[in-house]
């Protein structure tokens, strides 16, 4: 049940990207290396679908106020959630932060301590997904 409480709270925590061009691996002139890294960074992260066993569950899982959140990974290892321009609590605080990693060759995406698989990287797409012993496969796709 961690791991479906992960999801639901990737998916509630929308994620924005911001990344130096440090990162983008630039070993001289021309083009820079695109690495799993650079394609995360700089950009501005929101849900844009969660499925479970391939079925949309979106709207039964998430609010529209959790819809605008925002998402963004730094370099440093720290991730940054925005709860965007309408927040479900007024009391929650606008944002929070906390910490994401790459594991087992970049296939998976540890936020917080939990794992989840790193189905899609493509700089305007990201997928992650888990396998819930009870609820099945839950995918969470965020875009741009």
């Amino acid at each position: 049940m961690k791991k479906y409480t992960l999801i639901l709270a990737l998916a509630s925590a929308l994620f924005v990207v911001s990344c130096s061009k440090d990162d983008d691996n630039n070993t001289g002139g021309g083009t820079p290396a695109v690495t799993n890294t650079s394609k995360l960074c700089n950009k501005d992260w929101k849900v844009e679908a969660v499925r479970i066993g391939g079925f949309d569950v979106t709207t039964q899982f998430l609010q529209p106020c959790q819809l605008d959140n925002l998402t963004r990974f730094l370099t440093d290892g720290t991730v940054n959630n925005d709860e965007g321009a309408t927040k479900c609590d007024p009391a929650d605080p606008q944002s929070s932060s906390g910490t994401w990693a790459f594991a087992d060759n970049e296939t998976k995406l540890v936020l917080d301590g939990d794992t989840a698989n790193l189905l899609v990287n493509s700089g305007s797409v990201l997928k992650i997904g888990i396998s819930d012993p009870t609820i099945g496969n839950i995918e969470v796709e965020f875009g741009l």
